[in-house]
């Protein structure tokens, strides 16, 4: 399923979020409902389903419910890497051969993986330009495909550029991703993943009327990017020379928490390390509503989510929540799509199983913690 939006069409109307924050972080909206949006179907929910001990249909009784594989969505992953002389040495050679570890190891199958270097080459494109840095160096491909042409344009790439341009790259990098998203907004979620040594310096003096080399800048980027309709979250890994503060603070604005500094004395150790956990925690759990549902055949009000640690194992009931803070599931609403999203504390005890099934359990009353 596609959406009616062309990427040019994105592009404009998500620069323009992207630049109407540019200089402040007031927007509080949340991508989260704690309640399920209303029913897409005008004929009504639809009961629940009772079976007495005999399993034949009956109107008393206990819930049985029908279960369907929960389809997860696909991993958009759009790394943005600097490239600036400081990166010249030990630096570029742990990122280049971490980075090409990372796309041929078995784990990361499937997911689709775009790559943008900067600073970019001068040229007459303006230096604080977007759409620039939007133009991947490699564009969305599906690994372990793609992984041979991502290996192939690291190795020859060579560090370069005497600034940081992180506002104009991030920028770019973002509207990057959730182009990509546009295309499979039911399907897909977007995330960038910024590789960095330097704090920001550069393009000077203004982009736009805003200082580009001030944080707050390039934090209100990735936060406008987070709460977008299109949600585009930012991880950020931090090789030696780039301060703690500088890529927690870019992080934790674009949904991430905080950003991973890699130890100076093993860098290639510690980055592969970094970008495990990264992975581990940008693939989604975050799952699409079963046709039945989308239709309107059955109520928001009867769909619970079911989990099995392994075949055979009993299965786990997962309570909707109104707060994520105690784990649990709610739904996250991204343009006309409704997706269920399981917390973070439960996403991450789940994902400790390499056989477990989340399933998505229809006709039961909804457990609501």
């Amino acid at each position: 399923m596609t959406t009616a939006w062309g990427p040019s069409l994105v592009f404009v109307a998500f620069a323009a979020a992207l630049a109407q924050g540019c200089g402040s972080d007031s927007s509080g909206n949340s991508t989260f409902v704690v309640t399920p949006p209303a029913d897409v179907d005008s004929g009504g929910p639809v009961g629940p389903i009772l079976s007495d001990d005999s399993g034949a249909s009956s109107d008393a009784g206990t819930c049985v419910p029908s279960y369907e594989s929960a389809d997860g969505k696909t991993l958009d992953l759009l790394i943005l890497l600097d490239k600036s002389s400081s990166t010249a040495g030990t630096k570029w050679n742990a990122a280049v051969t971490a980075l090409s570890a990372f796309v041929t190891d078995a784990r990361s199958a499937g997911l689709r993986v775009g790559l943008q270097l900067f600073p970019r080459p001068i040229d007459s494109t303006p230096a604080c330009s977007f759409g620039a840095y939007a133009t991947l160096r490699v564009p969305f491909t599906t690994l372990p495909a793609g992984a041979s042409t991502l290996q192939s344009v690291l190795q020859s790439e060579t560090p370069e550029g005497v600034t940081t341009p992180t506002y104009p790259a991030l920028g770019g990098a973002l509207l990057g991703a959730a182009n990509e998203v546009a295309l499979r907004p039911t399907t897909d979620v977007g995330a960038v993943l910024l590789v960095t040594d330097g704090d920001p310096v550069g393009p000077s003096p203004l982009c736009g009327g805003v200082d580009p080399a001030i944080l707050a800048s390039i934090e209100a980027l990735a936060a406008n990017a987070f709460r977008a309709p299109q949600s585009v979250r930012t991880f950020v890994i931090g090789l030696p020379g780039v301060t703690q503060s500088t890529i927690d603070g870019i992080a934790a604005a674009g949904g991430t928490t905080r950003g991973f500094l890699v130890d100076g004395s093993q860098v290639q150790t510690a980055l592969a390390q970094a970008l495990n956990v990264v992975r581990n925690a940008a693939i989604p759990c975050e799952y699409g509503l079963p046709a039945s549902v989308v239709a309107g055949t059955v109520s928001l009000a009867f769909v619970n989510v079911s989990y099995t640690s392994a075949p055979g194992a009993a299965r786990e009931v997962i309570a909707q929540t109104t707060d994520c803070s105690t784990g649990g599931w709610t739904y996250k609403t991204a343009g006309a799509s409704t997706s269920i999203v399981i917390c973070p504390t439960t996403c991450e005890r789940l994902r400790q199983s390499d056989t477990g099934k989340v399933d998505v359990a229809l006709g039961c009353a909804t457990v609501i913690r």
